[in-house]
């Protein structure tokens, strides 16, 4: 709490020197000279020349970021002596004798030496005869790191133009961004380094690196018809490691030049510094790790993510570091989709696009919110968090939903417009979805507002189906349910797939509606058995599914799902529909007192065509306060705990009988494999199973008003016989389908017997029903 609180009020104060500097000034370019020799004391010494132009009339004074264990030797302004400065605070203030106006310029020289400073990560390191920045502090606020080596705005907004002058140990190079344009060997046996950023870029992505560096040099034909180098740096012991390792860059090239525009800069490069702990987006010099240099194309997902940010982050940026998704998110998105042209497969399975993004899916729900200590919304992430799972992992996914919800052709296209239009310009989250809007003539404000601008997660759920009028005509009862969210989203296209008997399939794409409900005639080409939403993975939404061809008898050990399923008799294949489904369930709808509560955060569905006898197994876990079931068990013991089953949302929830194994914390409940929802209940421990499970049958409600739903999963049954109490028959019926349903409205109030027959015998025990 204490660090929390010191972090924000440091973002306060940051937050109006940053705007105090950006409102009065920009940096047109700078010049940095430095030599780096010293690697015994880890010194640096030099100058870094100012162009600053004012942005304001009347401007008096103005500040840069600079890091306070630099001891400044002198100041040259406009060519004079200037001693009327300040400097303390990591900032360097200058008191102006001359007050100036908007337009006019400042030659400034700031000559200084001293230890840059670095942490485990962001700034300067020195390691062995090797020595490079990282210009992004993921523990400090402000994120910019340029301030740890040259005085600047140090500001995500400001972007300048670069050159600079590096003197080196004659047997080292040095590498930094842009062009190399100069080596001079100097009599004093150094040498010196010249390179060139034509393109403006904010402080933070400015780099050098100074070692024993070897080159290896390739060549990229632009779609442009420009060729532009390829050159990565490498210590001789990995260069022959490089050709390996980055095998697949220039197919990955061509996917970013075909979906978004011609790669921005003038040169592809990167190098290779000794750093265990990610990579940095140095524009034209990407710092990457020795470990991902390795031979094999393991990495490649690290380097893609880091190349794509001379399209997100260093071509347009975010404004503001709340927003980090901009540049984030949309790289992580970007490393998942090389996999659509390195990896594309039929089977869903096994598709590199499609198993990345479900890969990222379920980590964002079950890790996010733990990693980052809450839910925020993606245009407001704490500053502590800026580097966080939010801003990368459901940056991403939300990029992913968005380039589904628009479809390919406008996704791209509205890419494509926003990076021309704000080519090395910032960006706000709103700006982002303003111009999406305006490119693709699609009103994403609704999307915008839900995805973007709140916190947490929506559900869509497929609460019935109902046969309607007309041939193949089905009316279908779609929910929308909030998982950490605020407010319902609007404007919501949802996929719908609905399965018959023979498993044969059928989707209705982008099923639009708004707020909780929906109900709507649809064409179904066959009977529906049931109906999924989102079956292809198109959405951020908050349901850990699998989708499952079975062929075979055996256990399957779902963890994300707290799940598990053990098929003891198949026949052919059977498609079999998991869920975890983490929203509140629905609650009872019939009051009973021996039910005290039930889950509020989580339940299950099974659904399945064909023909499978089995068990399900479903985890419970109330082991610690951020446990699915933690906040169900608090004042109960194990015996209050139950599983509640109802086949769709058209039913109540009633107990069911199952084995329970375990602690109190932590265990399994087992019972027999039918479809429908279950979920977890505290209850009295003399609660009565009013139906139960017997060979696989399912009778319920109980009691009922009349309409009895029956699902049979032993295909060995053939026919049931119902009685009343006095034991006269009333009905006989043959079992033609695992799910029936029988009226008994007609019939008085009182207690009726389900018996069920395999060839000709009756199974072990009847069920009770009770008609009221």
């Amino acid at each position: 709490m204490k660090k929390t609180i010191i972090i924000l009020l440091l973002a306060g104060v940051y937050s109006l020197h940053a705007q105090i500097r950006t409102d009065s000034i920009h940096v047109v370019n700078y010049d940095i000279n430095l030599s780096i020799v010293d690697f015994t004391n880890k010194t640096i010494e030099g100058y870094t020349k100012l162009n600053v132009v004012s942005k304001v009339d009347n401007l008096s004074l103005f500040q840069l970021n600079f890091k306070s264990s630099f001891s400044i030797d002198s100041i040259i302004l406009d060519k004079q002596p200037y001693t009327n400065y300040s400097f303390e605070n990591d900032l360097l203030t200058f008191h102006l004798n001359n007050i100036i106006s908007t337009g006019d310029t400042l030659e400034v020289f700031v000559y200084y030496q001293g230890v840059p400073f670095g942490n485990n990560w962001g700034g300067f390191t020195f390691s062995g005869e090797y020595m490079f920045n990282m210009g992004a502090a993921l523990y400090e606020v402000p994120h910019s790191y340029g301030r740890v080596w040259f005085p600047c705005i140090d500001d995500f907004t400001d972007k300048s133009v670069y050159s600079f002058s590096i003197c080196t140990e004659s047997h080292k190079t040095a590498i930094c961004n842009g062009l190399l344009k100069d080596s001079t060997h100097l009599a004093d046996n150094t040498i010196l380094w010249r390179w060139e950023l034509q393109d403006p870029i904010p402080a933070y992505l400015a780099s050098v690196a100074v070692g024993e560096y070897e080159l290896y040099k390739d060549i990229f034909h632009s779609v442009n018809s420009s060729v532009i180098p390829i050159e990565i740096y490498a210590p001789p012991a990995y260069v022959n490691n490089v050709p390996s390792s980055f095998t697949n860059l220039k197919t990955i090239l061509r996917h970013y030049e075909a979906c978004f525009i011609p790669y921005p800069r003038e040169r592809i490069g990167y190098v290779l510094v000794d750093f265990n702990n990610g990579a940095m987006e140095h524009s034209t010099n990407i710092a990457y790790p020795y470990f991902a240099v390795n031979g094999t194309s393991g990495y490649e997902g690290l380097y893609a993510h880091e190349l794509s940010h001379e399209w997100f982050g260093n071509l347009i940026t975010c404004e503001k570091a709340e927003e980090m998704w901009i540049n984030e998110g949309l790289a992580t998105y970007c490393a998942l989709m090389i996999n659509e042209v390195l990896y594309k497969d039929e089977n869903p399975d096994i598709d590199g696009l499609k198993v990345g993004v479900r890969d990222l899916h379920r980590s964002v729900l079950t890790t996010t919110y733990l990693a980052d200590g809450g839910y925020y919304a993606l245009n407001n992430v704490p500053l502590e968090n800026t580097y966080g799972s939010t801003t990368y992992d459901k940056g991403g996914l939300i990029v992913h939903t968005l380039r589904n919800y628009l479809g390919d052709s406008l996704f791209f296209k509205g890419m494509k417009s926003m990076l021309a239009g704000y080519a090395f310009k910032n960006i706000s989250s709103e700006g982002f979805f303003s111009h999406l809007s305006q490119s693709t003539s699609v009103n994403l404000t609704d999307f915008y507002e839900a995805y973007i601008n709140q916190p947490g997660f929506f559900h869509f759920s497929i609460d019935s189906i109902r046969k309607s009028a007309g041939n193949n005509q089905y009316r279908v009862y779609v929910r929308q349910r909030l998982h950490a969210a605020e407010s319902f989203a609007n404007s919501n296209r949802i996929d719908l797939t609905f399965f018959d008997r023979n498993r044969n399939s059928h989707t209705v794409e982008k099923f639009e509606f708004s707020g909780e409900y929906e109900q709507r005639d649809i064409t179904v080409p066959f009977e529906p058995e049931f109906g999924i939403v989102d079956f292809h993975e198109k959405l951020a939404d908050a349901v850990i599914d699998y989708n499952l061809y079975l062929t075979k008898k055996g256990e399957i050990i779902y963890d994300l799902v707290f799940m598990r399923v053990n098929i003891t008799d198949i026949e052919d294949t059977v498609f079999m529909r998991l869920e975890h489904n983490l929203v509140k369930p629905d609650e009872l709808k019939n009051d009973n007192p021996l039910i005290y509560r039930i889950s509020d955060n989580h339940y299950w569905r099974v659904e399945y065509v064909g023909n499978a006898t089995g068990e399900l197994y479903f985890k419970y876990s109330s082991a610690y306060s951020y446990s699915p079931d933690y906040k169900l068990m608090q004042g109960y013991t194990e015996d209050n705990l139950k599983l509640l089953y109802r086949r769709d949302a058209s039913q109540d929830w009633q107990a069911i009988p199952c084995v329970r194994g375990g602690s109190a914390i932590n265990g399994l409940f087992k019972t027999s494999l039918l479809p429908g929802e279950y979920t977890l209940a505290v209850a009295d421990p003399n609660l009565s199973i009013d139906k139960y499970i017997e060979n696989n049958i399912l009778v319920y409600p109980n009691p009922t008003s009349g309409m009895v739903d029956i699902s049979i999963s032993d295909k060995n049954i053939t026919c049931f016989s119902i009685f009343d109490m006095q034991g006269k028959r009333i009905l006989t019926h043959k079992v033609n389908s695992e799910l029936m349903q029988v009226d008994l409205e007609q019939y008085t109030s009182g207690s009726y017997v389900f018996k069920f027959y395999k060839n000709k015998k009756q199974v072990e025990k009847a069920i009770k029903i009770i008609k009221q």
